[in-house]
């Protein structure tokens, strides 16, 4: 997952769990898993779960390559660029790797938000079916 920041004021952001309310609203989920569903925040594992972010990030893929620059900058090799500046590096979305390690055999399903101070988050859910069987793995 990328986490972008698409304005110019620093964000600082967390990842927490958000679990199922009693009498709540659900996430939805087919017929064939409503039997055996388990939220637990332990199945699925996240590599950075807070951090700063420094906007605009470089959000668009330069074609042909795996660069990844600001909206606003220009792809064309017509058009004059700027030179690169020394903090470059600190626009870079930041990237979240998650990792599912269930204990049982069921689907899992787990809702987690990324919480930003002063703005607009998003929620992130996150699905797994774990297997007893070593040939899943």
């Amino acid at each position: 997952v990328l986490l972008l920041n698409m304005t110019n004021v620093l964000a600082k952001w967390q990842l927490h769990h958000v679990g199922k309310k009693k009498g709540g609203k659900e996430i939805k989920i087919s017929r064939m898993e409503e039997g055996g569903v388990v939220d637990e925040k332990d199945a699925f594992q996240f590599d950075v779960t807070s951090g700063h972010l420094r906007g605009p990030s470089k959000d668009v893929l330069v074609p042909g390559s795996s660069e990844r620059v600001p909206r606003w900058f220009p792809l064309s090799p017509a058009v004059p660029h700027a030179l690169p500046s020394r903090d470059e590096d600190l626009f870079e979305p930041t990237k979240v790797t998650i990792t599912f390690r269930p204990d049982q055999n069921s689907v899992y399903v787990s809702r987690f938000r990324v919480q930003v101070d002063a703005g607009i988050g998003t929620d992130i859910i996150c699905r797994g079916t774990g297997s007893y069987n070593e040939e899943d793995d």
